[in-house]
């Protein structure tokens, strides 16, 4: 038996641990380590597991993972954005298709989705006709469907009478502002020109025959003492569009001077009193 043998504590011996693994005497409580080759594993293993170390490890929330919002699922939001359509005599179905349009856009719906929300919207008399129009197993795949099926159904109908009447002796009324004006004045071309096609109205020789018709019964039509200041400078407005603004223009004027003189004329009633 050698020197180091000797030396080795017996359960040693006993346990096969080898002998160049020499207990400290003054250290009896720390155990033995074992091999690197046996239990730790090889230092290839070890290289692995720093270089896995390394990489990221991803955190998955609790719980299960969000599901994909379906693409046609309708916002109680958005929702509430749009205006109910009543179907009444009194509503302007294109201005509510109009309005609803905009929102359409600005949440880029789908069609199918449009379709969905507006039927949503429907209440009174449009409601009752949409309830009727399933009956009759009648359904709209998308907005176009809906969209035309409504200006179908609710749109008033214009006749020749009517479209005659729109712009017959159109005036400013005396509480009416230079801008609610115009926009009458718009609303009644158009409806004087309810037959002309989409196709003729995209030309433009249409536009430019839209916007002298503008010009002329806006201009004819204003309060004379607008149309007169309007007019009268040595270059008047020569477009729609610039004796809207002249004419906005003179309308504020008169507002101010009407304002300054009842104040004046407040002043000098207190004047009076006193």
């Amino acid at each position: 038996m050698s020197e180091n043998e000797e030396r080795r504590p017996q359960a040693d011996r006993d346990s096969g641990v080898g002998a160049d693994h020499v207990r400290d005497p003054d250290l009896p409580f720390v155990a033995e380590l074992p091999p690197l080759d046996e239990e730790a594993g090889s230092q290839e293993d070890l290289d692995l597991e720093e270089e896995d170390a390394d990489d990221p490890v991803p955190i998955m929330p609790a719980g299960d993972p969000p599901a994909a919002a379906a693409p046609n699922a309708i916002s109680g939001a958005q929702l509430n954005l749009v205006p109910s359509f009543t179907g009444e005599a009194t509503e302007d179905v294109e201005n509510w298709i109009m309005a609803f349009e905009g929102l359409m856009e600005a949440f880029t719906w789908t069609g199918v989705k449009a379709a969905r929300i507006a039927e949503a919207k429907m209440t009174g008399k449009a409601a009752k006709w949409l309830r009727g129009q399933r009956s009759l197993g009648v359904t709209y795949a998308n907005w176009n469907e809906v969209k035309k099926a409504m200006l179908a159904r609710f749109k008033q109908v214009t006749s020749e009478v009517a479209a005659t009447l729109a712009i017959h002796d159109l005036r400013q009324g005396q509480k009416e502002t230079v801008d609610e004006f115009y926009d009458r004045v718009v609303l009644a071309l158009d409806q004087k020109n309810h037959r002309v096609t989409e196709a003729t109205k995209g030309t433009a020789e249409w536009r430019d025959q839209v916007q002298t018709d503008l010009y002329t019964f806006f201009g004819a039509g204003l309060r004379k003492a607008i149309r007169d200041a309007t007019v009268s400078s040595s270059s008047p407005p020569t477009t729609a569009a610039n004796l809207l603004k002249a004419a906005r223009y003179v309308e504020t004027s008169f507002r101010a001077r009407e304002s300054q003189a009842a104040e004046m004329y407040r002043g000098a009633d207190v004047m009076v009193q006193s």
